[in-house]
């Protein structure tokens, strides 16, 4: 299950998160998995980094026992991300000899083959060629 980050962070308490922002003060290990969970997109529950950092947190007393299988278990469809449509060239973006193929969306939404996201005025300005 892929969930948004708010979905996932909001399976904390607060007094939990708390505790987690105060390890990563001391704790390098709690600073990275923070870091992580920032950097991510999206947080998917099945992934195992994603349960063996919850129950490092659970080991280390971050969360109270039993707290990483609820976190990890219990999804409501609220909290869920839809899978992306396939993805179905409509166009290419080209630049510097090298071409992709494109989805371009209604909005203007430029979907590459290989998962990046874009905007048709963004690609434009970065001297992408959309044809």
């Amino acid at each position: 299950m892929i969930l948004t980050k708010l979905a996932y962070a909001n399976r904390f308490t607060d007094a939990e998160l708390a505790a987690i922002y105060s390890a990563a003060k001391v704790s390098v290990a709690v600073e990275v998995w923070l870091e992580k969970f920032k950097m991510s997109e999206f947080i998917d529950l099945t992934d195992q980094r994603t349960k063996d950092g919850v129950h490092a947190l659970e080991s280390n007393g971050l969360i109270g026992p039993g707290r990483a299988q609820e976190i990890l278990s219990f999804v409501s469809e609220d909290d869920v991300v839809p899978a992306a449509p396939p993805f179905m060239p409509n166009k290419s973006a080209s630049r510097d000899g090298k071409s992709d193929p494109v989805q371009v969306l209604d909005d203007e939404t430029v979907r590459f083959a290989d998962g990046r996201w874009s905007t048709l005025a963004a690609l434009v300005a970065q001297g992408y060629e959309v044809a």
